[in-house]
Parts: C-alpha cells; sequence; structure tokens
C-alpha cells in the first residue's frame, strides 16, 4: 500500500515543510558566521595594545616620579621655614619681654608728672640726670617696640609661606595617590 504523506493544515506535503525548516537552520548557522568576525584578535592586535599599556604605564611611572620629587622638595622647604618660625618666634618673645620690662618700669617711675617731681626734688640735678635716663630708656623703649613690630610682620610673613608649602604637600600628595592608581 502507498505511504501515506503527511500534511499540514493547508494540505502540503511534509516534505515542503521539510525543505524550508532545513532551509531556515542553514540560514541561522549560515549568518551568524558570516556577520560576525572572528572574536579572537590577531598576535599583532596584542602586541600593540601591550605596547600601548606599556606607554602609558611609563608616563604615569613619570608623573609619579615628578610628584614624588615636588614633594620631597616641599616637606625640605617646610622644614627650613618650620626652623625660621622657631627662630624668629623666639627673638619676638625677647623683644616681648625686654618691652615688658620698660613697661613695668614706666609704670613704677612714670605716675607723677615731670615738672612736679621736679619741684618736689630734694635734688634737683639728680632729677635731671634721672630724667635723661628715663628720656634714653623711652628712645630705647621705641626702638624695641618697632623691632618688636618688624618681628612680628617677618614672623606673619613667615607663617604664610609655611601654609604655602603644607598646601604644596597637600596638592603633591594628592597627585601621588591619582598617578598611583593609574599605575
Amino acid at each position: 500500500m502507498p505511504r501515506k504523506v503527511a500534511s499540514d493544515s493547508t494540505g502540503r506535503p511534509a516534505r515542503t515543510l521539510l525543505a524550508l525548516c532545513t532551509a531556515a537552520a542553514v540560514a541561522l548557522v549560515a549568518v551568524p558566521s558570516a556577520s560576525y568576525a572572528d572574536p579572537t584578535p590577531s598576535v599583532e592586535d596584542v602586541r600593540r595594545q601591550v605596547e600601548q599599556l606599556g606607554h602609558e604605564a611609563e608616563i604615569a611611572t613619570e608623573r609619579y616620579n615628578e610628584a614624588v620629587g615636588r614633594l620631597q622638595a616641599a616637606e625640605k622647604r617646610l622644614k627650613v621655614v618650620q626652623d625660621r618660625i622657631a627662630t624668629q618666634q623666639g627673638k619676638l618673645n625677647v623683644l616681648q619681654d625686654e618691652l615688658g620690662a620698660f613697661a613695668a618700669f614706666a609704670y613704677r617711675n612714670g605716675g607723677i608728672d615731670k615738672t612736679l617731681q621736679l619741684l618736689t626734688s630734694d635734688n634737683p640735678a639728680q632729677f635731671l640726670e634721672q630724667a635723661t635716663t628715663l628720656d634714653q630708656i623711652s628712645d630705647q623703649q621705641a626702638g624695641v617696640l618697632r623691632r618688636l613690630q618688624r618681628a612680628q610682620q617677618e614672623l606673619q610673613t613667615t607663617r604664610l609661606q609655611a601654609d604655602r608649602e603644607i598646601a604644596e604637600i597637600e596638592s603633591a600628595r594628592k597627585e601621588l595617590s591619582a598617578h598611583k592608581k593609574t599605575v
């Protein structure tokens, strides 16, 4: 008896259906292989990538080393500035003590008007000698006061320089961190 060929709902023979399925399978297999290139890079591509990465690492390392140099130089400058601040502060303290001694002397001896002191003095020659000494002390006190003001200004300038060095150190440390990550 002849074999009956199966057919789909439209009555087409199964052979047509089989041919269509086969064509679809071949198309699915052929299309991806034709549309995608081989994902494996060539040796030349890998070599170029390695060279590029090596170059980038070299640049980052140079920048890192430069930042290390900047940091070390800034730390040395800060040390010098801090030593100068300590010296200036010591001089300022001495001048303040000297000025304080003048102020104490003036307080003890300057409460009475000079004319009244002259009139009430037992020895006018001795008073005039003391008055001359007091004038000299007053001149010395004015000199100390000027030196004190200069010392305060120098100290302030040096402290500002120290602040700049500290900012430079912080900047160099941040740069070091960034370059370290890059390397």
